[in-house]
């Protein structure tokens, strides 16, 4: 759980120098591991959209996205995780 910090970009792919600004992304703000993780099923309930969830990111509305987190926040299992940094 954790949110992007809106800027897009760019770098090598693999950091191979033959193939500059192919890799599109965007850093995380406070990003947490939550165990167990929400399914599939239930952010489509939540939201009421069929999102397709073969990317590795997607957007949602903000109104879904507070609904999600609040879900998340009340479960009482939930073990939220600062994610280790990766270099």
């Amino acid at each position: 759980m954790g949110e992007d910090d809106g800027k897009l970009e760019k770098a090598a792919y693999h950091d191979n120098p033959d193939h500059p600004d192919e890799e599109y992304f965007r850093k995380l703000r406070n990003f947490q591991l939550v165990d167990p993780p929400l399914t599939a099923a239930e952010i489509k309930s939540l939201s009421g959209v069929n999102y397709v969830f073969r990317n590795t990111m997607f957007g949602i509305d903000s109104e879904t996205g507070m609904r999600i987190r609040r879900v998340i926040l009340d479960r009482p299992l939930a073990a939220k995780k600062p994610l280790a940094r990766r270099k």
